[in-house]
């Protein structure tokens, strides 16, 4: 019986093993998703690494192609993304607008980190955009309840 050898796990990232500008390809359940983040902002926030990222959806045809601005715990960044990746990319031109917006509301005490998967992020976030689409189209979303209709031809 022939052993073969399984891939070595990425090392988890850390502070030493990511920097600003850098890309990192990112997992998804989705196959159809090709996520990626750029690293923008590295600080430290309430005892945990906080990474502000712009997120990328690089696969054609996407609903949600860019999100400008995130911030993330670097564990739930590691546990999603990979140091290494042959594509480069750049931060969102919108990152400093909401990087600006949320460091208000750090200060504020309205706001933290997301610790949640990107995948994850991705997903809620695409249900949110989906819902308020559908209700300035005047549609009922999962959580709203459709106008009764008239049985009554003549109204």
């Amino acid at each position: 019986m022939a052993l073969t050898a399984l891939p070595a796990a990425a090392a988890p990232l850390d502070l030493a093993s990511i920097e600003l500008g850098q890309t990192l390809a990112c997992t998804s359940k989705d196959p159809t998703k090709q996520l990626y983040v750029v690293i923008g902002r590295i600080e430290p926030l309430g005892g945990r690494a906080a990474v502000s990222v712009s997120l990328y959806d690089k696969a054609p045809g996407s609903p949600l192609p860019q999100m400008a601005h995130l911030p993330i715990d670097l564990e739930a960044l590691g546990a999603s993304c990979a140091p290494t990746t042959k594509q480069s990319l750049l931060i969102s031109p919108l990152f400093e607008e909401g990087y600006a917006d949320w460091r208000k509301a750090v200060e504020a005490h309205q706001a933290g980190v997301v610790a949640m998967s990107v995948d994850d992020v991705d997903d809620l976030v695409r249900k949110q955009v989906a819902t308020a689409k559908a209700a300035e189209a005047g549609k009922p979303t999962a959580t709203q309840r459709p106008e009764p209709q008239s049985l009554d031809p003549k109204s």
